[in-house]
């Protein structure tokens, strides 16, 4: 019984002597990963925290106040981004009920039409 049991123990310390140099590299390559993608996230983040939102009415400004554009052209590109800024309404808001088909329109819930007072006495009785 002893003779089996040691055995057994011998196996299982030969299996785990030959998985041990599996995990060190299973481990290892698990935090040169996560080390990987740290540095590529903060790489990442720092690039767009220097790049400006977007083009703004500033840009427009400067790029007039150095004649690289008109008068004509900084009033259109002013009237156009202020026009792509402003929410879009239903062109017949008057009309609740009404379903718009057009993406980035609102569509109303029409009311909920209760029954009047004297209609629920008469059903309850």
């Amino acid at each position: 019984m002893t003779a089996l049991f040691a055995q057994s123990t011998q196996g299982a310390d030969r299996l785990f002597a030959d998985i041990l140099p599996w995990l060190g590299l299973l481990v290892v390559i698990i935090l040169l990963g996560g080390g990987l993608a740290l540095f590529l996230r903060r790489r990442f983040a720092t690039i767009r925290e220097g790049e400006p939102a977007g083009f703004t009415l500033a840009d427009l400004r400067r790029m007039r106040d150095a004649g690289e554009m008109s008068e004509e052209e900084f009033t259109a590109a002013k009237s156009r981004m202020l026009e792509a800024m402003r929410p879009m309404t239903p062109s017949n808001a008057d009309e609740p009920t009404a379903r718009q088909g057009s993406p980035g329109r609102v569509t109303p819930i029409p009311p909920v039409r209760r029954p009047a007072d004297s209609t629920e006495r008469e059903s309850d009785a």
